[in-house]
Parts: structure tokens; sequence; C-alpha cells
């Protein structure tokens, strides 16, 4: 059976509907060849990303997350600083990530998590701690994976993200960089095969790199 746009659209909207996490009466969908675009306001960052869930649960091939997150008059969010600070407590709450070397800082609410994790799940489980704390908007996950926690690796995968977030073709904050004995490892995920090149350029060149393994899947 083939889903038509106007299905599809049907589909996201009544599941946002149902949906417990998301308050989905300022939020609009939008439905072209298949890809879903949500435009609107949410009142915190844990809605945006359940919105965004929602609309790949229903096979959306693409979902292109435009919300906007709009805090009641009545509970502001903190200044930076403050939030920066329940970042930290909210990573210090996540027992494997004690020995974790995650610098945060936050602009505006957006949290930017730098530095490594020994284990790729560490980093995902940053990123949902982050993302927990009421007044965060967005998290950019500069983290890498260095398994051995060797200053060499950390060099390597410092670099490579470093070149990810530069470059214009790569949303870096889907790519997770790990480097082990010099040999880099790319996972997840990239808009188009000029991406998938492009990341495995940057990686391949990068000074002290020994081989990459290129993991990355196209996802359009």
């Amino acid at each position: 059976m083939i889903v038509t746009d106007e299905h599809l659209r049907d589909d996201v909207i009544n599941q946002l509907f149902w949906d417990d996490l998301v308050d989905a009466s300022d939020i609009s969908v939008r439905v072209r060849g298949g890809e879903v675009t949500l435009t609107g306001t949410v009142p915190d960052y844990p809605a945006r990303q359940a919105a965004a869930a929602v609309a790949r649960s229903v096979g959306a091939s693409a979902v292109h997350n435009q919300l906007t997150i709009r805090y009641p008059a009545a509970s502001a969010p903190p200044p930076d600083v403050e939030l920066a600070d329940r970042v930290r407590d909210a990573l210090s709450c996540r027992g494997d990530l004690d020995e974790c070397d995650i610098e945060v800082t936050v602009q505006a609410g957006l949290a930017r998590l730098r530095g490594f994790v020994d284990q790729r799940y560490k980093r995902e489980q940053a990123v949902e701690a982050a993302s927990s704390v009421s007044g965060i908007v967005s998290v950019a996950n500069e983290l890498a994976v260095t398994p051995t926690g060797d200053l060499h690796d950390r060099r390597i995968a410092r670099n490579i993200l470093d070149a990810l977030w530069a470059n214009v073709l790569v949303n870096a904050r889907d790519v997770t960089v790990q480097v082990e004995a010099a040999i880099v490892t790319l996972m997840g995920t990239v808009p188009s095969r000029g991406a998938y090149r492009a990341a495995y350029e940057i990686a391949r060149y990068t000074i002290g790199v020994k081989g990459v393994y290129n993991e990355l899947d196209v996802v359009k």
C-alpha cells in the first residue's frame, strides 16, 4: 500500500495528539515527498525531540525539525551560567559519566558538550542528561569516543570533530568519531553521498591517522 503525503500528515498529527510528552496545539505539520517538516512552538527541549521521534515512527523518510521552544512566561529559563551548572549536575548524576572528560558551555540555551568518553553509549547518555535540564533548547554533541583515553587518539579525534563541524555538507551532531590506536571509525548518519565522502576524506587526511572505517549511513 502506497502511503500518500496526506495520509502521512494525518498519521503524524494523530500520533502527536496522543503522545503524552508533546503538546501538539502549536505544532504545524507539512509533508512533501514523504519528508515531514515540523514548525511551531513547544514548551521544552524534550517535547521538541519527542515530536521528531513521533514523525519518524510513522514512516517519514526524513524529518525537518524546525520547532522552536517557547517557555511559559511564568517559568522563564535561568541564565546560561546557571544552566551550565545544572547540566554538569545532570551529568554527574549519571554514574557511568563520572570519569568522562566532558566540558559544558551554554549560550542562549544551547548546551555544547565537548570532550571524550570511552564508550559510544556514554556519548548518547550525556546528550540525554543535558537534554533533560529545563531551559536547554538544544544540545550540540561534540563528544568523541576514545576507548583507551590515549592523548594522541584524543588529539586526532578533536581535530576530526572540529573539521566536521566546520564542513557545510556534514551535520556533525549526527556523526560519532571513535579513535583507537590511531584507527578512526565514523558512525552515524549523513544527508548525502557528498557528505559521506567529505567525512571520510576529513578523517583520512587528519595528521596521525593510520586507517579509517567509514560506517556512516546516508539518510536523505
